[in-house]
């Protein structure tokens, strides 16, 4: 038998941990308590952790940490102790965790439990002993080593994407987390802590700026209040490669069949550039396909839902959030089975076809966000492209400010071209 402990570095939302309406709900700030029998929860599934893991040693193991694979390579490859089809009978697993606190969160910002979280709590468990049991002695080994990796590239439970279940093997050492996240990831960004730092918040609203934009004006008593408005990064992004998001266009059909007047928070489109030769796209879906988007109305408490439908149904971002001591965001390449796909939008009684973009390099979109606001890179990935994008970028900002004459445009087709010529953008 072999035991290792885990450390919780932030929240984990349980698939098991359903709301009950006596519980206090509380903010994100602070915990409403409950102790109780561990036997009355799932704790760290186990119907969760080990498929995963018996998965990743199989399928990423030798990607996250070659030396422990070819260390354990005659039993990764045993079919008998890893079959293909099915997990693994000759090793199994237990959790015990050092304390049980289960709490309700609510939605960040507001006063009531939104869809955020949907009906599940918060859990926090401190510490865990994992205990892991196989005749075979070699195998408990691999399984303690695999388990290092595994839980520095994954989280547990809900929301893992957004950063809750972040765990770590009580003696891993930012030296080595580091080491396989830039190992196994093509982008890695990271954020530096503060002590009175809210780990999970700060993810919140720095992943609402970078897919959505962050909208604070309102109505109040048939007054419109200017608040803080800033543009998406992702529609900055496209912006420059004459795109617009699918929200422009929903606006405008919004317009036509007279609804638009029933919306709060209602901007006039921007205008990125002053090029005409632009198209509609579903960009936000690149970051994850929602089921509606719904707008404000001014005089209901009640959104106004614009419902999705598309070839694709689910689609989660491919940008996941990692939590120790610091926050990290990481990501490998984008999925091309969410790019040039058809999506419909239904305004009204009429269904507006909106496509996903053709391509989308999503280590150079990261590059361009997570810079912008103020993220350390600690991995590059394809620098030359990287550098073409900035460079694209910045001709392209000074030649709207009349900074550069010709040789500007041509500097900034010579660019276009090169990146196009790479072929690499989607690998």
């Amino acid at each position: 038998m072999k035991s290792v402990t885990l450390l919780q570095y932030s929240d984990m939302i349980h698939f098991e941990f359903k709301i009950e309406k006596e519980k206090k709900i509380i903010n994100s700030k602070k915990k409403t308590i409950t102790k109780s029998p561990e036997k009355e929860f799932g704790l760290i599934r186990i119907s969760e952790l080990k498929p995963r893991l018996t998965k990743f040693i199989k399928n990423e193991l030798k990607k996250a940490d070659v030396n422990v694979y070819e260390e354990f390579k005659d039993l990764i490859e045993n079919k008998k102790i890893f079959p293909d089809d099915k997990g693994s009978s000759y090793f199994k697993i237990t959790t015990e965790p050092k304390k049980v606190e289960k709490y309700i969160y609510k939605t960040f910002g507001k006063e009531e439990i939104g869809s955020y979280f949907g009906e599940y709590c918060g859990v926090w468990f401190d510490e865990v002993e994992v205990k892991i049991f196989s005749r075979i002695k070699r195998l408990e080994e691999l399984i303690e080593r695999a388990l290092k990796s595994f839980l520095i590239i994954n989280n547990l439970g809900q929301r893992q994407s957004k950063g809750f279940g972040s765990f770590v093997v009580k003696e891993t050492t930012k030296e080595e987390f580091e080491k396989i996240l830039k190992i196994y990831y093509k982008s890695v960004f990271k954020k530096e802590l503060y002590e009175d730092d809210l780990p999970l918040e700060i993810i919140h609203k720095e992943y609402q700026l970078i897919k959505s934009g962050i909208n604070e004006s309102y109505f109040r008593q048939g007054r419109y209040h200017q608040g803080r408005y800033e543009k998406s990064k992702l529609f900055e992004y496209f912006c420059d490669k004459n795109i617009r998001w699918e929200k422009r266009k929903i606006k405008q059909e919004l317009k036509r069949i007279g609804l638009m007047d029933r919306l709060e928070h209602y901007h006039e489109p921007i205008d990125c550039n002053t090029d005409d030769n632009f198209e509609h796209r579903y960009i936000r879906a690149l970051l994850g396909v929602a089921p509606l988007i719904s707008f404000k109305q001014k005089n209901s408490s009640k959104p106004f839902n614009v419902t999705i439908s598309g070839s694709v149904d689910r689609y989660p971002s491919p940008i996941t959030f990692k939590i120790f001591d610091d926050i990290y965001a990481v990501a490998n390449n984008i999925d091309k089975e969410i790019l040039d796909k058809k999506f419909f939008f239904k305004v009204g009684s009429r269904k507006v076809r909106i496509d996903t973009p053709s391509e989308f390099n999503l280590p150079v979109f990261m590059n361009y966000a997570f810079s912008e606001l103020n993220w350390q890179r600690i991995k590059w990935w394809n620098t030359l492209e990287l550098r073409l994008d900035l460079f694209t970028r910045l001709c392209l900002k000074q030649e709207k400010q009349k900074n550069f004459g010709r040789q500007v445009i041509f500097l900034v087709s010579l660019c276009v071209r090169l990146q196009k010529n790479l072929k690499i953008k989607n690998l």
